[in-house]
Parts: structure tokens; C-alpha cells; sequence
């Protein structure tokens, strides 16, 4: 009865909030063979470390609960639970695995998309696949409607100047502090970056 015992004090434990003496009990059950308690072991324990900020420890913890999930709501949390613990951790390469498999997960809301979609276009700027990264930001710069789009702006803006291509640069920033929904950190990135394009082209008095 020792795995039952251990389930049974660990969610005593978590309904009281003692989430680190509730961690003990699920991380005791993750490392046996699967029984009834590991998947809402799983469930738990990565919510813990995720929540905590423990996104390298949570990571593995999703991947795992994406393999062991019976119930869709548990393994849609899992590829969503991975996909923002590997961009957190900076572990962008996986986040953009991630990615894939939320975005081919059923019944996911216009944020989760959106979610998702941001994370892929960072991920894949941050990996220097520049061109793929612009594609997904001009889509989000179409789509947003909230200063992520403005963020989409202004690495577009970024993506242009490290190609080279300062007078794209000025167009887009323009774009940015026209966008609706922009706010002043994005304003003030996207003359920084506009200034750095000026001189970049010897346009000093600009």
C-alpha cells in the first residue's frame, strides 16, 4: 500500500498548499513503475516546478506526462507545460519541438495558438533562422492584437538590420510606432534600433 500512502499524503499535502512536502510523495511515485497515481503524480509535480520557475527540472516532467496521459486535457497540458519550460530555460531547439506538437494538439483556444506561434518565432530567431523567424513575425504583426504584435515589429526591425537591410529598417519602425498597440518599451527598442540603422548608412544628422 505504499504508492496508494504516498498519493493519498501528497494530495493532503497539496490541497493544504505544502507543495514541497507534496512534491515528495509525486516525485516518489514518478520514479516507480506506472500505476493508477502516475499520471496525476505527473500532473502535480511538474505544476509545482512550473510554478516555482523550476523550468529545466519541470521540463522533463512534461515530456514524460505527454507519453503517460490517458486524459487529453493532461496531455495537452504536458506539450504546453514543455513548450513554455524549454523556452524558459532557454532551450530553444526543444521549445521549437514543442511547439510542433502543441500546435498540432485538438481544440487549442486563439491564445494558446498565439502562444505557441510567438514561442516558434522567437525560438527560431534566438536559433539564427533568421528568414524562418521573419515569416512567423510578419504574421504575428498581422494578427496581434496586443504589444505582441509591436514586438513582432521590432524584430522584424531586427532581423532587417542584421541582413543589412537598413532602409526595410526604417520602414518597420515606423510601422511599430504606428501600431495601435504599441507601447513605450517597444517605441524606445525601435528608435534604438532605427538610430543604429541611421548610422549604419552614415546618416548621422537622422
Amino acid at each position: 500500500y505504499i504508492n496508494e500512502a504516498q498519493f493519498c499524503l501528497a494530495e493532503c499535502a497539496y490541497s493544504k498548499n505544502l507543495f514541497e512536502k507534496a512534491l515528495t510523495g509525486y516525485l516518489y511515485l514518478i520514479t516507480k513503475p506506472r500505476t493508477i497515481y502516475t499520471e496525476g503524480a505527473l500532473t502535480k509535480a511538474s505544476y509545482i516546478y512550473f510554478k516555482d520557475k523550476k523550468y529545466t527540472e519541470a521540463l522533463p516532467l512534461f515530456q514524460q506526462l505527454q507519453e503517460v496521459a490517458e486524459i487529453p486535457s493532461n496531455k495537452s497540458a504536458g506539450r504546453l507545460g514543455a513548450m513554455r519550460s524549454a523556452f524558459n530555460s532557454l532551450n530553444y531547439e526543444i521549445a521549437l519541438q514543442e511547439c510542433n506538437k502543441v500546435m498540432s494538439t485538438e481544440k487549442l483556444s486563439p491564445q494558446q495558438i498565439s502562444e505557441a506561434k510567438y514561442i516558434k518565432a522567437k525560438s527560431m530567431f534566438e536559433t539564427n533562422r533568421l528568414n524562418d523567424a521573419l515569416i512567423e513575425f510578419k504574421e504575428i504583426s498581422k494578427t496581434a492584437k496586443n504589444a505582441t504584435g509591436a514586438e513582432a515589429f521590432y524584430y522584424i526591425g531586427k532581423i532587417q538590420y542584421n541582413k543589412a537591410e537598413y532602409k526595410d529598417v526604417d520602414k518597420t519602425v515606423n510601422k511599430l510606432i504606428s501600431y495601435p498597440y504599441s507601447n513605450d518599451y517597444w517605441n524606445t527598442k525601435g528608435m534604438l534600433l532605427l538610430a543604429d540603422a541611421y548610422i549604419a548608412l552614415n546618416e548621422n544628422a537622422n
